[in-house]
């Protein structure tokens, strides 16, 4: 089973840049490497409603009250306000659980009393919220074959400018290009997967 470093070092191979021992190392490439992980990675995950990372929740209410009052706008106020996960790389669908169709809604940053940093709400006059989204799945072990060979290629694409190749950047997204068809179309195809139920409840309470 493959770990981030070693689909990394996959990737560097074919650019002919040194590989990494860790992603904490000092050299150049890996501090690169970490740099780019995150861009690529996000990327790659909200190109496509991907079975593997596909998570639904019932987002929690946060209490108005926790609201720094500079923030406790009259829509805010009016409103129901919900912790917003921070995982999510794209939003697939948001609905109230109880009516078809999309829930009306809104994402805003508020700052709450126990806090000196600002945190994503969804704002919505709806009293219930589902919230169906990809999230950021750095786990390697639940990543088909063909997502880590699409992985391996866009990252190598993004690292290219660090290789010596002139053509290595080219080479790289005609295979990555060619890989992520591929990981889209078995990821429509696979009936075996079905959305992973989030075991970890948003709790609201700790804020």
């Amino acid at each position: 089973m493959y770990s981030v470093v070693d689909l990394v070092n996959m990737a560097l191979r074919q650019i002919k840049v040194r590989e990494i021992i860790s992603l904490e190392d000092e050299t150049v490439e890996a501090q690169s490497a970490k740099q780019m992980l995150k861009l690529s990675l996000g990327d790659l995950l909200n190109r496509a409603d991907w079975r593997f990372a596909k998570v639904k929740r019932v987002l929690p209410k946060l209490d108005i009250e926790s609201i720094d009052a500079a923030y406790a706008t009259e829509k805010i106020m009016s409103s129901n306000v919900y912790l917003y996960p921070e995982d999510v790389v794209r939003i697939r669908e948001v609905s109230s659980g109880r009516c078809r169709g999309e829930a009306e809604y809104e994402l805003l940053s508020v700052k709450l009393k126990s806090r000196d940093s600002f945190v994503s709400v969804l704002v919505s006059r709806l009293p219930h919220i589902e919230l169906t989204y990809t999230r950021y799945c750095a786990e390697v072990n639940l990543w088909p074959v063909t997502f880590q060979r699409a992985f391996v290629h866009y990252f190598a694409y993004n690292m290219a400018m660090y290789s010596a190749l002139g053509d290595a950047q080219a080479t790289q997204l005609q295979l990555y290009n060619m890989a992520v068809k591929e990981a889209m179309a078995s990821n429509t195809n696979e009936d075996k997967h079905r959305m992973r139920m989030d075991p970890e409840i948003l709790k609201a309470r700790d804020y």
